[in-house]
């Protein structure tokens, strides 16, 4: 029981026994923080925060530096991280729904997802398919032959989105391919499809009104609507699952990507069909 390696331990993990200490040190991942900044990220107010600030200094987890009248705090240790991702990886090991579970769901929407847009890239037209089994088998019997400009357009984006990350995090690598693709296809002049015209307004033509409700047939309705409604709800649960697996870090660079890309969808008018195929397969995963 006199094991100094054992009290350091114990000394240590009960330093790390709180919730709002834990948020301190994954606010901290980035680099260091002045105590105003931790506190606006933590919404407390400044006791608390240099209240708990205290606690992981005495014990030895993140040190101060004087800056002025500013105090800016950083961790001493990065190697805190690695056994704050190995806790939160046993979480999710004992989570309610299984990996396998989580892996198969989204890879199969992913699957399915890159299968209805092969069209899109490959720059051709197909028969309508009930399924993306039937859609696949398709092209392996009916070979096609593919417009290269379209291949050319879906090329740039996934090139982009796969060596941009090498270079930088910072920058979604799905918007700098559209930025790229958009432009080659514009003043190359290639005849390609294209996503749309900019609607000019959220209220449609075409939109569904209480009077285009065939009510009558309700009931048959019915069954299906809380069908799609239940999958939507089990995919949204399965992808917040996935989000809360990836380190703090990655998931604000995500959450960034997502937000620009999404952002600027309704300004891709000219964007190339086959140009957001790709991104979204890779969202879903």
């Amino acid at each position: 029981m006199n094991d100094p390696v054992r009290r350091f331990k114990a000394e240590f993990f009960k330093a790390l026994g709180h919730p709002a200490r834990l948020a301190l040190l994954d606010h901290l991942r980035n680099g260091e923080k002045s105590v105003n900044e931790l506190q606006a990220l933590l919404r407390c107010d400044q006791s608390t925060v240099s209240q708990q600030l205290s606690v992981l200094r005495n014990r030895g987890i993140v040190e101060g530096r004087k800056e002025g009248t500013t105090v800016c705090y950083r961790v001493r240790d990065p190697a805190i991280f690695r056994l704050l991702d190995d806790a939160r990886e046993i979480f999710n090991n004992h989570s309610f729904i299984p990996s396998p579970v989580i892996t198969g769901f989204t890879s199969g929407i992913a699957l399915i997802i890159a299968i209805g847009q092969l069209d899109n890239v490959l720059g051709v037209t197909t028969p309508k398919a009930e399924n993306a089994l039937e859609k696949l088998w398709h092209y392996v019997t009916n070979p096609v032959v593919p417009d290269w400009h379209a291949l050319a357009l879906a090329g740039i984006v996934m090139a982009t989105m796969i060596l941009l990350p090498r270079v930088t995090t910072r920058i979604p690598g799905s918007l700098v391919g559209i930025m790229i693709a958009s432009p080659v296809a514009f003043f190359a002049g290639w005849d390609v499809a294209v996503i749309g015209d900019i609607p000019r307004t959220i209220l449609l033509d075409s939109r569904l009104t209480l009077e285009s409700i065939p009510w009558e047939h309700l009931s048959d309705l019915l069954p299906a609507a809380v069908s799609i409604a239940a999958l939507g709800a089990i995919e949204s649960l399965l992808c917040g699952t996935v989000g809360a697996t990836i380190p703090a870090i990655r998931a604000t660079n995500s959450t960034v990507a997502r937000s620009a890309t999404r952002a600027v969808k309704s300004v891709r008018c000219c964007a190339p069909r086959g140009v957001g195929t790709w991104n979204r397969t890779r969202r879903q995963r």
